[in-house]
C-alpha cells in the first residue's frame, strides 16, 4: 500500500527503544548469563526454518555473519547481546525505518531511539530498555505517589526517582507539542530549544532522530546497514533458487468477469433468500387464519 501511496500524508512522530527484541528472544537456561554459541546457532536456525526460507544455507550463513560478536565469539554476554539485536532489528527496527523513509516524503517526520533505564527499573539490567518501556513515561506513571495510587487503583510496577520524572515530564511535553503544533519543538522561545536540544525532523539527506536518555541528543543514520540487511539483502537470500510452483498471475479483464460473475451469484441468492422468507411468512399467516 505504501508503493502505491495509499496512506495518509500526514505528519508522523514514531520510535523505537533501544532493546526492543529483549522480550523475544528464546528463554534459554542461564540466559540472564548470556548465550552459549550452540544456543546461538540454534535460535537463526530455528528463526530460518520459522520463516521458510527456501535457500537455508545461505539464510543461516548471512545471520551468522551480519549477528555475530566478532569481539570474542565465544563470549556468552555479547553472543546474547547481538540475538537481541538480531530480534530487535528485524521485529521493530527495519519496519519503524521504511515507514519514517516513506512518510518524510511527503510531511515532517520524526523518529526517536529511546534509551533511558530508570535506576529503579524492574527488569534486569541484561534486558536493557526492553519493548515499551517508554510508554510509561508518555503516560506519566513516575507521577503516581503511593496516595494517588490508592485513589485510583493504578499501581506501577516499580518506584520512581526525581530523575523519572523529569524523564516523564520531557516525554509528555514533546509529545503533546506534537499533538498541538505538529512539531516535538515547536518554534516558540520556551520551547524550541527544550532540554537544550532542538529536535529537527528526519531528512533524507541526514536521516536525524532524537536520542532520548540522560543526555537528549540529535544523532544520524540509525543502524542503516542492519536494516538494509533484512529490507534488502535477506530477502533476496533466503528466497535465491527457489524451486517452489510458479505463481500464476490472473488478468485483469479475467479477474473483473470473475468478480463480476460472484457478486452476481451473492445477489441471485439473496433474492432467493428473500422470496423464502416471504413464502414462509405468507403460509405461517395462512396456518393462523384456518386456525380463526
Amino acid at each position: 500500500m505504501r508503493e502505491e501511496r495509499r496512506f495518509q500524508r500526514i505528519k508522523v512522530l514514531a520510535g523505537i527503544v533501544e532493546d526492543e527484541g529483549a522480550y523475544f528472544i528464546p528463554n534459554y537456561f542461564g540466559l540472564e548469563d548470556g548465550i552459549q554459541p550452540a544456543e546461538f546457532q540454534n535460535l537463526i536456525y530455528e528463526f530460518v526454518v520459522e520463516r521458510n526460507a527456501t535457500n537455508q544455507e545461505r539464510s543461516l550463513e548471512s545471520l551468522e555473519f551480519e549477528y555475530t560478536y566478532y569481539e570474542d565469539p565465544k563470549n556468552i554476554t555479547g553472543i546474547r547481546n547481538r540475538s537481541i539485536a538480531l530480534m530487535s532489528d528485524y521485529m521493530f527496527g527495519s519496519g519503524v525505518d521504511e515507514v519514517v523513509k516513506y512518510h518524510a516524503r511527503y510531511n515532517a517526520t520524526y523518529f526517536y531511539v529511546f534509551r533511558y533505564k530508570s535506576h529503579y527499573d524492574y527488569l534486569p539490567p541484561w534486558r536493557g530498555v526492553a519493548h515499551g518501556q517508554d510508554l510509561q513515561y508518555v503516560f506519566g506513571f513516575p507521577y503516581f505517589s503511593r496516595c494517588y495510587s490508592k485513589i485510583t487503583g493504578i499501581y506501577p510496577r516499580q518506584d520512581y526517582s526525581v530523575d523519572d520524572i523529569e524523564m516523564s515530564n520531557y516525554m509528555m511535553t514533546v509529545w503533546t507539542n506534537f499533538t498541538l503544533h505538529g512539531a516535538p519543538t515547536p518554534s516558540r522561545d520556551d520551547l524550541k530549544y527544550f532540554r537544550d536540544v532542538y529536535w529537527p525532523p528526519f531528512q533524507w539527506n541526514n536521516q536525524s532522530y532524537m536520542i532520548i536518555d540522560n543526555h537528549t541528543r540529535v544523532s544520524f543514520r540509525y543502524r542503516q546497514q542492519e536494516y538494509m540487511f533484512w529490507t534488502d539483502y535477506f530477502p533476496k537470500v533466503s528466497l535465491k533458487f527457489c524451486q517452489g510452483s510458479p505463481v500464476v498471475k490472473i488478468e485483469s479483464e479475467k479477474m473483473t468477469t470473475f468478480m463480476k460473475t460472484t457478486w452476481a451469484l451473492v445477489v441471485i441468492n439473496a433474492i432467493l433468500l428473500i422470496i423464502l422468507l416471504a413464502f414462509s411468512i405468507t403460509i405461517c399467516r395462512l396456518h393462523r387464519q384456518k386456525g380463526f
